[in-house]
C-alpha cells in the first residue's frame, strides 16, 4: 500500500511540477482571464479536499493494535539525600 501511496503521490507531483514549469516559462500568452483567481482557488481547494480523502481513506486503519504480551508494571520507590 506505501509503494501506491508513493507512486501516486509522485505522479500528481509531477503534475504540478510540469503545470508550474509551463507557467514560469510562459512568456508570450495572453493575459490572465477574469475567472483565473476564481479557477487556482477551485484548484487549490480541490487539491485540499482531495488530500483529506486519500488521507482518511488510507490512515483508517491505524493504530495498529500491538500484539505483544501485556505490559509489566514495575513499582519503584527512592528518595533524596
Amino acid at each position: 500500500m506505501q509503494t501506491t501511496i508513493l507512486i501516486i503521490s509522485l505522479a500528481l507531483m509531477a503534475v504540478v511540477g510540469v503545470t508550474y514549469t509551463c507557467a514560469v516559462y510562459a512568456n508570450d500568452g495572453p493575459a490572465a482571464g477574469p475567472q483565473a483567481n476564481k479557477n487556482r482557488s477551485l484548484l487549490l481547494w480541490g487539491m485540499i479536499v482531495f488530500g483529506v480523502i486519500i488521507s482518511v481513506a488510507t490512515l483508517r486503519e491505524n493504530p495498529h493494535v500491538s500484539a505483544g504480551p501485556a505490559p509489566m508494571v514495575v513499582n519503584i520507590s527512592g528518595g533524596q539525600w
